[in-house]
């Protein structure tokens, strides 16, 4: 069975603010923006196989200090998922998200 698309929701935590950010999928931007909250979150539209989903996360912040991106995802009808990212000036990585 084909797996289809489902509302996904996502939050993005950064320690430090203000903050840019891009959450790319198969080589396509699904959200970015920029923020002076710590928190921000949005509903995307995606494929989730059983398998889990690649996501890239690419956030930036002013300043020289070690800060965590903390990623929640929801799947619909599912468990949050959470994966942190840890950088000095900005993240770039891919995080794989299973539903548990």
């Amino acid at each position: 069975m084909p797996a289809t698309v489902s509302n996904v929701h996502l939050v993005l935590t950064s320690t430090t603010s203000p903050f840019t950010f891009e959450v790319s999928h198969l080589g396509k931007t699904i959200w970015n923006g920029e923020t002076s909250e710590g928190s921000v979150a949005r509903d995307v539209q995606l494929i989730f196989p059983p398998e889990g989903v690649d996501l890239l996360i690419d956030a930036k912040w002013q300043g020289q200090k070690q800060t965590a991106v903390k990623i929640d995802l929801t799947p619909e009808g599912g468990d949050t998922i959470t994966k942190t990212l840890w950088g000095t000036t900005g993240v770039n990585d891919v995080l794989t998200f299973a539903k548990p």
